[in-house]
């Protein structure tokens, strides 16, 4: 797994987590623009967290909301297509997912405030990007 610090910008950390991923033929923005959906789910999440509760499963934190809703505009702005799936993870992050064919890609915002991004193909996997931030 390659560590980096948080990248200086927002367009950085977003090209670093899809290096390697844009090469798999999700669909262009254009092409399948859902984004509003998720930033409608995301928006949801951060004004009512207890939204969750009765699922069971712990209510991500306003910080990982804001950190998920600038990374999808990040790469909207990349001309990503949205993610078909937005869903918590039980543990208070939240993971964007896509799938194309045998291949599908995650990006997880971890209650720790890591993101890693996830490009499995067949089951395999085949790259993983991990951002950490640092405490301060």
């Amino acid at each position: 797994m390659k560590l980096i610090h948080p990248a200086e910008s927002l367009h950085d950390r977003a090209s670093y987590l899809i290096q390697g991923i844009v090469d798999i033929p999700l669909p262009a923005a254009g092409e399948q623009d859902g984004w509003g959906d998720a930033f409608r789910q995301l928006a949801a999440w951060k004004s009512d967290s207890s939204l969750l509760e009765d699922e069971g499963v712990e209510s991500p934190q306003k910080r990982i909301v804001r950190s998920a809703e600038e990374t999808g505009l990040s790469l909207k702005e990349h001309g990503i297509s949205s993610p078909e799936r937005v869903v918590p993870d039980g543990d208070g992050g939240i993971a964007f997912r896509w799938r194309q064919g045998p291949s599908s890609w995650t990006i997880e915002f971890d209650s720790d405030g890591s993101i890693e991004s996830y490009l499995m193909h067949e089951g395999r996997l085949i790259r993983r990007h991990s951002l950490h931030e640092t405490a301060g």
